[in-house]
């Protein structure tokens, strides 16, 4: 087995494919995640824009004071939403984090944060999280806004999406395997039909001539040869 040439061309063809299987599949699921980090950064600048809009209107102080729960639930939207307004003074005006979630506070971006001034913090159970604090104004005064969220679902998401990748390069290396396998078949055909009409050739039949027009042009020096 050691020196059979179709299996050498078959194994060196089934790692050609699964090497670059592998190489477009971690293409493939690096540029996935960062287009899902992109797509939550902006739900987070969403989210907090949301926050800034409503602390802005008429009487938002007032409800704030009167109904936090109110106003807790209107921010939440979302389980994993974490939403904290500090005063000036440093009074927490409001808190949602319902499971208690301990997260660094970024420096405040101002009124219109972008991409960078959000930073990553690691949630319980290492669940990834993403936080960006920003000003609004609440009344007369300039609150700081700090919006955080945590992105279990997410990580289970790309354990999917990578199990999903190495089935994928695992059945194309199968795959390869099978169709290198017919195709060195198919293609060695020429060569054992030489080693067939050369073994016809014997000391009585030495004027025999192997038909050089049929053969590839690969083989043709071959053939020559042995005509010789």
């Amino acid at each position: 087995m050691k020196s059979s040439l179709a299996l050498r061309v078959t194994l060196a063809f089934v790692l050609i494919v699964a090497l670059t299987a592998s190489l477009l599949g971690i293409y493939l699921y690096r540029a996935f995640v960062a287009e899902i980090v992109r797509r939550d950064d902006l739900q987070l600048l969403g989210k907090l824009r949301q926050v800034q809009i409503v602390l802005g209107r008429p009487g938002a102080a007032e409800l704030l004071a009167a109904q936090p729960d109110f106003f807790r639930d209107t921010m939440s939207g979302q389980e994993n939403s974490l939403v904290r307004i500090v005063a000036p003074d440093g009074a927490v005006l409001a808190d949602i984090n319902p499971a208690g979630e301990r997260y660094p506070v970024p420096l405040d971006a101002g009124a219109a944060p972008g991409r960078e001034a959000i930073a990553a913090w690691t949630a319980r159970g290492g669940v990834p999280g993403r936080v960006v604090a920003g000003t609004a104004r609440l009344g007369a005064a300039q609150v700081r806004v700090v919006v955080a969220r945590a992105y279990g679902e997410r990580t289970a998401m790309f354990a999917r999406y990578r199990a999903r990748i190495l089935a994928a390069c695992a059945i194309g290396a199968l795959l390869a395997a099978a169709l290198a396998a017919l195709m060195l078949r198919r293609g060695l055909r020429p060569l054992r039909t030489v080693a067939e009409h050369a073994a016809l050739v014997k000391p009585g039949t030495l004027a025999r001539r192997l038909d050089i027009a049929e053969a590839p042009s690969e083989l043709r020096p071959l053939v020559a040869g042995l005509n010789a």
